[in-house]
């Protein structure tokens, strides 16, 4: 009998990803007293950042090596495809269909689809990236194993030192995590 993969059934882990970075996305929204309404937006955002990778061809999503060029243009347009998919529903997503656009935006303006800057990153989709990077990162993937927490905290807290992810979340998340 086979099992339910969540939502894209062309990678091994993306239901399991959905639902540890909702839950992370959660905790760190509560611990950094969030509104109910931007709790609500990071539990349905964790479960849908990533349902633009519907539109993303099996071999590119489980590729074992780095991205070419076109394979990584592939990936990155999942947000835009994302938010695409789940327009009809902008009312009942509010700021969730935000973060479904925005989870790989960065502070500093290198991050996709938008290239947005600092306050223009809301913070729910700031909350979304640090738990999708942080999942990513401890998670095994078709292309390395998954790194300590350690590791992969040291990396969150480069990539907010150089004005990337939200320090604050950042720091929150170093705590919640080494409890």
């Amino acid at each position: 009998m086979e099992t339910n993969k969540g939502y894209n059934s062309k990678d091994t882990d993306t239901q399991s990803h959905l639902d540890r970075v909702s839950k992370l996305a959660i905790s760190l929204g509560k611990k950094l007293n969030r509104t109910e309404n931007e709790i609500e937006a990071l539990r349905y955002g964790g479960a849908l950042h990533d349902i633009g990778k519907l539109a993303v061809p099996e071999d590119v999503l489980n590729k074992s090596g780095p991205f070419n060029d076109d394979e990584l243009a592939i990936m990155k347009a999942h947000p835009e495809i994302g938010f695409k998919i789940c327009i009809p529903l902008k009312q009942n997503l509010g700021k969730a269909l935000e973060i479904v656009r925005h989870h790989h935006e960065k502070l500093d303006g290198s991050g996709y689809p938008d290239g947005l800057k600092g306050p223009a990153v809301s913070m729910v989709s700031r909350i979304i990236a640090v738990a999708d990077i942080y999942d990513a990162l401890i998670s095994d993937r078709p292309y390395r194993k998954a790194m300590s927490k350690e590791k992969a905290l040291k990396i969150l807290r480069k990539e907010s030192r150089e004005g990337k992810l939200d320090k604050d979340v950042v720091n929150c998340l170093t705590i919640l995590v080494q409890k």
